[in-house]
């Protein structure tokens, strides 16, 4: 019959790498003490580096720092316990810091619960202690908003139909046959019209039906073709909107044409209605 103590005796006394042999687990977790200790620390190393104590500035890592030590003065206990590690006589003189504690524990200001966070749990990466403002906003995407009057251009698969045209017309405003005149009102653009804009010649080659949008606003789309073989189905108030922001565009227009749009051709008191 097997004598089960004596073999688990012998297994036990032949254990050479003590694989049988207890061992408590030691807790990795922080505890309380060693986090207040390490958020002193913090304050001493500001001290050595800056050669000063941390004050309630701009530097809003420096200004952590300054409401931490304050809430540490404010705590006897807390400053008790840390005196071994107070190489800078931080605590030196309890009574006089006792005074300039706060006079209430009411949490009702940013100042009061940075000075409350003694351990620092409030606190972020050395690194990024200045961009930790609560008041700078961060990873935050910002909404994009696309103006109306940029248009995708496409290579203009007929544009042989108007390349004369362009041809044309640059010989004309060469010759002097055709003149530019600045872009004043959407009254201008009209079918077959043409303007320059950012440089190129751009053809209004037709025109939509005028239809009512958002905010109640009528628009029609349009045909425009560039005399750079691109073409765009852009809406008449868009292409308006890259007209009066190109500060050089231009409406190409006869050189004997007169500007309708000057003062003399405008309605005044002494025109009569007729119907």
């Amino acid at each position: 019959m097997i004598d089960f103590e004596k073999e688990l005796a012998d297994i036990l006394a032949n254990d050479p790498l003590g694989l049988l042999i207890h061992k408590p687990k030691v807790s990795s977790a922080t505890t309380a003490d060693e986090r207040l200790v390490s958020s002193f620390e913090e304050i001493n190393a500001f001290i050595d580096t800056k050669g000063q104590i941390p004050t309630k500035g701009r530097d809003i890592g420096e200004r952590k720092l300054a409401s931490r030590l304050e809430g540490l003065r404010a705590s006897p206990e807390k400053a008790s316990s840390l005196i071994e590690f107070d190489r800078h006589d931080l605590f030196a003189g309890d009574a006089s810091i006792a005074n300039e504690s706060p006079a209430t524990d009411e949490m009702n200001s940013i100042e009061a619960i940075l000075a409350d966070d003694v351990l620092g749990l409030l606190d972020t990466s050395n690194e990024e202690a200045i961009a930790a403002d609560i008041f700078t906003l961060r990873h935050v995407t910002k909404p994009q908003i696309m103006p109306e009057h940029i248009a995708r251009r496409k290579p203009c698969k007929e544009f042989d139909q108007f390349e004369a045209i362009f041809k044309h017309v640059s010989v004309e405003l060469k010759s002097g046959a055709k003149k530019t005149v600045p872009f004043k009102s959407e009254r201008q653009i009209r079918p077959e019209t043409m303007f320059i804009l950012q440089g190129m010649i751009v053809l209004v080659a037709g025109q939509g039906k005028w239809e009512k949008r958002k905010f109640g606003n009528y628009n029609a789309r349009l045909y425009c073709v560039f005399d750079n073989g691109t073409e765009s189905h852009i809406l008449l108030r868009s292409l308006a909107a890259a007209l009066w922001k190109d500060e050089n565009a231009r409406q190409i227009v006869r050189h004997d044409q007169p500007d309708f749009l000057a003062d003399k051709y405008k309605v005044n008191d002494d025109d009569e209605p007729t119907g």
